[in-house]
């Protein structure tokens, strides 16, 4: 994903370029989580979900390419449809409970800017519920926080030390990556940690502005 962030700041290589790279990328991720023992069936799941954001941002941007990306649509490629913007949604609730790493890589997407069929929408209201409901549904099992004192995204918990708030412990959020959120999405990403950085922050920013309105 941050492969994809990069590129979008500076649109630069062709099509096939970028095919190229990503097909690598996806390619090492998948290695990556099936060597975690992740089931295949929640691997490609998530990778759907990357691949609807890739293609959604890369046919947003302003390159050269983006005609010609038409022709090397992730999705299309991988997942044989050409309707992820709805069918993101339509995986996204079938998604079981116990699924919560899947979910993870789902919500990681709706806080990157992915919109699909809402993002023509003049009414925000509906993907904020999305997300509302997608973060709501990780609150309550193991994915953000839970019982099992797992945490999601250390970077952005270490940095939220604010005034009032609970200690690791008490309850307050303990954030971690799943290893199928790292497999899937991070892995590959080492050399662009700066921009990863930034990352933890939005998202942080975005839960933090989510559980505002849940509570």
């Amino acid at each position: 994903m941050a492969y994809v962030r990069h590129f979008q700041g500076q649109p630069s290589a062709s099509a096939a370029s970028v095919k190229e790279q990503l097909d690598s990328l996806l390619a090492d991720a998948r290695r990556k989580a099936q060597e975690a023992g992740i089931a295949e069936a929640d691997i490609m799941s998530g990778m759907f979900a990357v691949a609807a954001w890739a293609d959604e941002l890369l046919l947003a941007t302003a390159w050269p390419g983006a005609e010609d990306w038409k022709r090397h649509l992730l999705q299309k490629r991988y997942f044989n449809v050409s309707s992820a913007g709805v069918e993101f949604f339509t995986r996204l609730e079938a998604l079981g409970p116990q699924q919560l790493a899947v979910r993870e890589v789902y919500f990681f997407c709706l806080c990157m800017g992915f919109a699909g069929r809402y993002g023509h929408d003049r009414n925000p209201k509906t993907l904020e519920d999305i997300k509302q409901a997608s973060l709501a549904q990780l609150v309550q099992g193991d994915g953000l926080y839970g019982d099992s004192g797992k945490v999601l995204f250390p970077q952005a918990y270490a940095s939220t030390g604010r005034k009032g708030g609970r200690q690791p412990g008490e309850g307050r959020w303990r954030w971690r990556v799943s290893s199928l959120t790292l497999s899937v999405l991070l892995a590959p990403l080492a050399v662009l940690a700066v921009l990863y950085g930034i990352y933890h922050l939005i998202i942080w920013q975005t839960a933090s502005s989510i559980m505002a309105q849940i509570k």
